[in-house]
């Protein structure tokens, strides 16, 4: 048996696991949740908020991947949605690590779908997969994230059929004069353009209910405010949606459409409703092909770890 350390590093969460790897197969041994902001840098994180049984279960792994929401690019890593950086050479020698590389978070959502953490999913739309095409996976936290898994027919090794992308940071589109009014209040309080990372998330639910109910509300109160106010959650569930809609339609992800991410497991009724459901599949075009296409919700916010793990397995000691 061997053990790996995972880690799935958001702008609002950090979760930290350790896996055993036996006979091939991936098990989830201990891991930690907490604030990604509870300390000015990943070093102080790891060391103050993780407990001494995961740390002592830290120290016999050898090889570790670190999810992180932004793109990885070398070995010192920006995080768009946290005050700080991260030198991976640093932390590998601090965790007395032989290997550590980190990956794009949605990655890691992705290859989440290829590990016993999709066990857990609920399939919301059946539909008619096309195993010759790509799965789309989303997801709306922090911010939004996109990635596409690639369909068993092509030649891959498992690691290799995942493309992360940066699409949380493409336009966000409007189809409604509720949509125009709302990119109109987000534009001219940030300045430029909003982009899906700044509506359909966290912040962006924060903008809507700020912008139809004229509140400024603690993240606490964002999911009660959902359940509450129907045009909030009816708008957030089209925006949701279209996200969604466009995303598939841009890569033909005829394989399915998996919805990840901490807004959605928090309130899973936005992806199961009808105001979801309709904006998905509303395209002139193509409405009845995006009809056939499954969707599923992923409701296990350890995921991501699963996925770095999947990662882990992969890499030499």
């Amino acid at each position: 048996m061997t053990q790996l350390l995972a880690m799935d590093l958001g702008g609002t969460h950090c979760r930290v696991g350790v896996f055993a790897v036996t006979a091939g197969t991936l098990t989830l041994q201990q891991s930690a949740h907490f604030g990604s902001r509870s300390a000015d840098s990943l070093h102080r994180l790891l060391r103050e908020q993780v407990s001494p049984d995961l740390q002592r279960a830290m120290r016999d792994c050898t090889v570790a991947v670190f999810a992180v929401a932004g793109p990885v690019t070398g070995r010192r890593i920006h995080l768009p949605n946290l005050p700080w950086d991260i030198d991976l050479d640093q932390v590998q020698q601090a965790l007395g690590l032989s290997r550590l590389e980190a990956i794009n978070d949605f990655r890691a959502q992705a290859l989440a779908w290829l590990t016993p953490a999709r066990e857990s999913a609920e399939t919301l739309v059946t539909g008619s997969a096309r195993p010759d095409h790509p799965i789309a996976v989303v997801g709306a936290g922090t911010g939004f994230g996109k990635a596409i898994l690639l369909p068993e027919t092509l030649p891959l090794r498992t690691v290799d059929r995942v493309l992360a992308t940066e699409g949380g940071h493409g336009l966000y589109t409007v189809e409604t004069e509720v949509d125009w009014r709302f990119q109109q209040s987000v534009r001219q309080r940030l300045g430029h353009a909003p982009v899906w990372d700044e509506t359909v998330s966290g912040p962006g639910l924060k903008a809507l209910a700020r912008h139809l109910l004229g509140q400024d509300l603690a993240d606490a109160d964002l999911g009660p405010a959902l359940r509450q106010h129907p045009p909030l959650f009816d708008a957030f569930a089209r925006g949701y949606g279209r996200a969604c809609r466009d995303f598939v339609l841009n890569t033909l992800a005829l394989g399915g459409l998996v919805v990840c991410g901490g807004i959605a497991a928090r309130n899973p009724g936005l992806i199961r409703s009808d105001a979801f459901r309709r904006s998905f599949i509303d395209s002139p075009a193509h409405g009845a092909l995006l009809a056939q296409v499954p969707v599923h919700l992923v409701t296990d916010t350890d995921s991501g770890l699963w996925g770095a793990a999947r990662q882990a397995q992969a890499l030499p000691a």
